[in-house]
């Protein structure tokens, strides 16, 4: 099952762009998330308190693609079964959003998004993005950013999605199983054996998350997880010497993740480049 295809000299020419958004506003790169630089990057996660989270699916995605999607929500859930991550209960919506307005997507509504057309600020050589906003926090000496929404885009304009591994598409399994991750606040992982790589390629399926990959959604939230015997404390210590933080307690920040196709990638903070990548 797939949607209409685009030209293919399209994608090839699409792929040698760089990822960096046209224009940047209080925004924070993907993969410096969870880095040892904490001048530019901090972990993130979402308050104990918030979960289950109600992610809800466009209803202009088919129903056999919203099936295959809570299937990619469930993979995280079962990375770290002690964990309710989402209620899967009302998990539809209707895609009304307003394309030329990111902004508008922190509604409060967790959302997966069928966007077409692509968003003016955002490079068409994402193949989805995740948005989210969160609060600077500082707890047991640890300053992260606590995540409070977040929303999932994929590019049908300028790419070809499938279920079904159908030739020249990407599939979307994979692209919303590593959104999903982002949406937990993973960050991207350079080593190629995980959903949270930084680009996949047409045809390419990683669609059940990889050791690396449960090692750090577990990482993740170890805090709320039961301690186990004989272990004495998941909370960081307040003691451990740590870079000082660019950010403020109580300060508000939007970032995005991009997905992208293959070729190299610029991530920026704040309208700052502060990394590049290549596939």
């Amino acid at each position: 099952m797939f949607r209409h295809l685009k030209p293919l000299f399209m994608l090839a020419g699409l792929t040698l762009s760089a990822c960096g958004p046209k224009t940047v506003t209080k925004e924070i790169g993907p993969e410096s998330f969870g880095g040892s630089d904490q001048n530019k990057s901090l972990p993130m996660r979402w308050a104990q308190s918030s979960f289950p989270l109600n992610m809800r699916f466009s209803t202009t995605f088919l129903p056999d693609e919203i099936a295959q999607m809570r299937l990619m929500r469930q993979a995280w859930e079962d990375q770290v079964p002690e964990i309710n991550f989402f209620d899967t209960g009302n998990d539809t919506v209707a895609n009304n959003k307003d394309n030329d307005n990111l902004n508008s997507f922190n509604d409060g509504l967790i959302g997966v998004y069928f966007t077409d057309p692509w968003f003016q600020d955002v490079t068409t050589n994402a193949l989805a993005i995740t948005q989210f906003f969160a609060t600077t926090k500082t707890q047991n000496g640890e300053q992260y950013f606590e995540l409070f929404h977040a929303d999932i885009m994929v590019n049908y304009q300028t790419y070809d999605f499938s279920i079904n591994n159908f030739a020249s598409t990407y599939d979307l399994q994979s692209v919303v199983l590593h959104e999903v991750g982002h949406l937990l606040g993973l960050p991207h992982n350079t080593t190629a054996q995980s959903v949270m790589a930084t680009s996949i390629a047409p045809n390419v399926q990683k669609r059940s998350p990889y050791a690396a990959d449960t090692a750090s959604i577990r990482n993740n939230y170890a805090q709320y997880l039961p301690m186990q015997a004989g272990q004495t404390s998941v909370i960081p210590a307040a003691s451990v010497s740590k870079p000082a933080s660019k950010f403020k307690d109580g300060e508000v920040v939007r970032g995005i993740f991009h997905q992208m196709a293959s070729g190299e990638c610029h991530h920026y903070i704040n309208g700052e480049l502060v990394h590049t990548h290549k596939k």
